[in-house]
């Protein structure tokens, strides 16, 4: 068995629906294979966290059904790590508040497996630069290395979850033709940072905040200079990096915003400018 059939039926295995001849392999696979042994330990210590500790609630029908609708349109091996996660959710009928189980199974994971010197650590990624660290942890997010603490359609909702953590007014807007997903709280070199990801006709949006004082005065994070120029004058930047990504600057107030996708950059930019008066109600 190699570790993608591994993942592919670790949640049955966690769930003791795994049929007997798999499950051999499985554990065969599992005695030679470290992460894949911590990735089931971590789903088994979580499961039973959540089933003593956090209570179920019911999750509306139409929601279930959008995000089937997403996972079925995000084919692409790129979305394995996203579209494990939302497979997850999507064939339960109760999502858990994903508050505590986020940071529970965060705390488990770096309990169980330690340091992953093949993972790419973010306080290395080119030193403090916001652009390069928004596109590493956008793949992160593809990848499943980065998955919502808290899970909500509803912008109030995940203003909830930031609300008194960060130093600036996270930004959470209701956006034209695209579903909120959830958010995650991070910290940089002591700075706390803010991701907020959205869904967009099968395509992922994420987006990375920061404070943007801090960033102007260059001391835990920075932009480049045409970056810095762009953002000043007009309060916006736009770019395509590696791969066609598209990476998309703006500030609002003394929040930093940097949303990266494979949308193409006039679809992100107008995605990101569609918010309007609605904007300011998440505020």
């Amino acid at each position: 068995m190699e570790c993608r059939e591994y993942r592919d039926r670790v949640g049955a295995a966690v769930d003791s629906v795994l049929p007997k001849s798999d499950m051999e392999q499985f554990r065969t696979h599992m005695e030679v294979c470290g992460g894949c042994n911590a990735e089931f330990k971590l789903q088994t210590a979580t499961k039973r966290f959540v089933h003593d500790r956090v209570a179920f609630v019911n999750t509306p029908l139409p929601l279930r059904r959008r995000i089937a609708d997403d996972i079925r349109r995000a084919d692409r091996p790129a979305f394995d790590g996203i579209r494990r996660w939302f497979e997850d959710l999507a064939t339960q009928r109760f999502f858990r508040p994903a508050l505590a189980l986020g940071a529970t199974a965060a705390a488990i994971l770096l309990f169980l497996s330690g340091p992953n010197p093949q993972a790419p650590q973010q306080a290395s990624i080119g030193a403090a630069d916001v652009i390069l660290q928004s596109v590493a942890n956008y793949t992160k997010v593809l990848r499943g290395e980065i998955t919502p603490q808290v899970v909500s359609e509803q912008p109030a909702e995940v203003l909830g979850f930031f609300r008194g953590k960060t130093s600036f007014a996270v930004q959470v807007p209701v956006m034209r033709d695209c579903r909120l997903v959830g958010g995650v709280l991070e910290e940089h070199d002591g700075q706390k940072l803010a991701h907020v990801v959205y869904m967009h006709d099968g395509q992922l949006i994420y987006m990375y905040e920061a404070d943007w004082r801090s960033v102007r005065e260059g001391k835990t994070l920075h932009v480049d200079g045409d970056a810095m120029r762009e953002l000043e004058q007009t309060g916006w930047h736009t770019r395509t990096i590696e791969g066609g990504k598209s990476v998309v600057l703006w500030t609002r107030g003394g929040t930093l915003c940097s949303a990266v996708s494979s949308l193409p950059p006039g679809e992100l930019l107008a995605c990101l400018q569609s918010s309007g008066e609605e904007y300011s109600r998440w505020q």
